[in-house]
């Protein structure tokens, strides 16, 4: 895999799909599909397994609590999202404004659940989990009754399932997962019986799902199974599925170990002979098993390669003694295939004394996810996210307590103001460099559909103090590179294209405006950082440290892989009208998340009937702010 990752976890979608597929076809088409993508999709990205699940056939999705629930809904998803665990009364608001779906153990919640309901003129459904015998969140099979008459009571919430989870997850114990499954039979009749019909009943997880027909009801959960793997080895392999995601890294550093001599903390491990030892930067720290120490295994030029020594927060050492070679960079195989060779993450659990569920799921945040189509790149997922590039100008709990400071201002209009304007100058003039201003923003997109791609046009116009009578438009090759452009006071604007290499016909400035005066640019070139437009104008002098007009039209293009338009604020900026224009393209359900930090949280938005879709605010808007179009 290509690019500047220590490591790295790459999901193939088309696989995801396909189990997905798989288990629909095993349940049939009476059945529904709710995919569980707890724990950020068991490490898989829980945005991107949503969209691959719910575009082959999914009813809903379900999450841990109601923060999982909330991203969904900030990315875009507007299917249904079942919290599968009990709800804090904390979270109640939360749950009625993303119109989630908690599920019930008992009355804690339902009160403050209809009371919310009542206050924002919404209906809430829910679900009432009852416990068979897991003995963990639930109601008992004979206080459900009570249970669903008073949610049927309560105004504004709606019963819409009932559900149970089996505790022999494994089926190691078969008659007990019987037992529960004639237990929520039972509650069910009991219900009937007493005039109590709710819509929506499942009950079977991944093992379920393979051994258990009668417990789909018309509803089943995969997880694990979805992403797969089988939930043990007892169960039957009814269908054929396939490891979604592979973890890797690269050699970080080779090293020659005399015999004798020792490997990392606790001198676990010694050399018997003149071995080689590789370096990788992967670690605890990144959810590779401290218990892995010299247990666990590793793939490199399709060989195994034992870990020697103790696993430490960021490296852990492999031993490539038997293995010509090898390089620094060389590429490592965690979990996945490599070759003839495979390490499945159920083999890396059984080494650690773990589970494969603990396995994926601990896959830390330093690894970017890399989605792919078979072998095509589809998209990256960064660690570092494009929305938080500017947190290196201004650490994160310092932004939130400007913002919450800057949303308390409830003073007159003109107090108000000079006291915004005066927290910007404080905050934003004070790193070594002059506050920059932009006032009423126009940034318009048009996208238009080619066969394999979106050809792009964008206008921008803004007021700002001119400070350099030169400066540049840029293009990205990657997120590292737009990172820079980003925090360089000269760029403009830029674009962001993840390529190699970018080529003069992937980017063209089309059009440079200052007060009205068309500028030629002095130079185009292509950098270590992608395709670059420089502009240098003498005349422009005699306007520097006063306000001016800048345009920019742009041509460039966008893969039809990638699915969002994200639009940043980069500086402090007054007034802004962001369009995106999809008219000419067969895109659909275009949805606009906002994340604008500012004295105005809320902005007003246009929907001109499936062809643009407008979003603008009148005041102050922070940098890392933005506005991303989903679809």
């Amino acid at each position: 895999m290509k690019g500047n990752y220590r490591s790295w976890a790459q999901i193939d979608l088309k696989a995801l799909a396909k189990n997905i597929s798989e288990i629909k076809g095993l349940v049939g088409p009476n059945v529904g599909l709710l995919q569980v993508v707890k724990a950020d999709g068991y490490g898989h990205g829980a945005l991107q397994v949503a969209k691959v699940a719910l575009s082959n056939g999914a009813y809903g999705l379900g999450v841990a609590n109601a923060e999982e629930g909330i991203a969904l809904r900030l990315g875009g998803i507007d299917a249904p999202i079942l919290i599968l665990s009990p709800s804090l009364p904390a979270e109640v608001p939360e749950i009625v404004e993303y119109s989630l779906t908690p599920s019930l153990s008992d009355t804690i919640i339902l009160s403050p659940l209809s009371e919310e309901a009542k206050r924002m003129g919404k209906e809430v459904s829910v679900h009432i989990e009852v416990d068979t015998g897991m003995g963990r969140a639930g109601v008992r099979p004979e206080e459900t009754s009570q249970l669903a008459k008073k949610v049927l009571s309560s105004e504004g919430l709606k019963l819409e399932g009932i559900f149970s989870h089996f505790a022999s997850a494994d089926l190691v114990d078969r008659e007990f997962s019987h037992h529960q499954l004639e237990r929520f039979k039972a509650t069910i009749k009991a219900l009937r019986d007493a005039g109590i019909t709710i819509p929506l009943k499942h009950m079977a997880n991944s093992a379920a799902i393979l051994e258990f027909p009668d417990s789909y009801f018309n509803l089943v959960r995969p997880g694990l199974l979805s992403y797969g793997l089988y939930p043990s080895e007892k169960v039957k392999r009814k269908i054929e599925v396939k490891p979604a995601l592979s973890f890797k890294t690269k050699v970080a550093q080779i090293k020659e170990i005399p015999p004798g001599e020792s490997v990392s903390y606790g001198r676990t491990w010694k050399a018997k002979v003149p071995s080689k030892v590789a370096v990788i930067p992967v670690g605890y720290g990144d959810g590779y098993g401290f218990l892995l120490s010299n247990k666990g295994e590793v793939l490199v030029k399709g060989e195994r390669a034992p870990i020697v020594g103790r696993v430490t927060m960021d490296l852990t050492m492999v031993d490539i003694t038997n293995i010509p070679g090898v390089g620094v960079e060389e590429e490592v195989t965690i979990i996945g295939r490599d070759g003839e060779e495979e390490i499945t993450a159920d083999e890396v659990a059984q080494r650690a004394g773990s589970l494969s569920y603990e396995v994926l799921c601990l896959i830390g945040k330093r690894a970017p996810r890399i989605y792919t189509q078979g072998e095509k790149v589809g998209g990256i997922r960064l660690a570092l996210k494009r929305r938080d590039v500017l947190d290196r100008l201004i650490p994160p709990e310092e932004m939130e307590e400007i913002i919450k400071d800057c949303l308390q201002l409830r003073l007159n209009e003109e107090v108000g103001e000079a006291l915004y304007q005066g927290l910007l100058e404080a905050i934003f003039g004070q790193r070594g460099k002059e506050l920059q201003y932009r006032r009423d923003l126009r940034h318009r997109v048009w996208f238009e559909e080619r066969e394999d791609r979106y050809e792009v046009r964008t206008e921008i116009e803004y007021y700002k103090v001119l400070n350099s009578d030169s400066f540049y438009v840029a293009c990205a090759k990657d997120e590292e590179s737009l990172a820079y452009y980003f925090q360089d006071p000269l760029c403009e604007y830029r674009w962001l294209l993840e390529r190699e290499r970018v080529e003069t016909h992937d980017f063209q400035v089309r059009s440079l405006r200052v007060d009205g005066r068309k500028l030629a640019p002095k130079e185009e070139k292509q950098t270590e950082r992608g395709y670059e437009v420089h502009f240098q104008e003498p005349r422009l002098r005699s306007k520097l440290n006063q306000p001016v007009k800048m345009e920019i039209e742009t041509q460039t293009w966008q893969s039809k892989v990638s699915r969002e338009l994200p639009i940043y604020i980069v500086y402090p900026t007054k007034g802004m009208e962001v369009t995106f224009d999809y008219a000419q393209t067969s895109i659909e359900g275009v949805k606009a998340i906002s994340f604008l930090a500012g004295k105005d949280r809320y902005p007003q938005r246009r929907d001109s009937q499936g062809r643009s879709l407008t979003i603008s605010l009148e005041g102050w808007a922070f940098p890392n702010s933005g506005i991303t179009f989903i679809w």
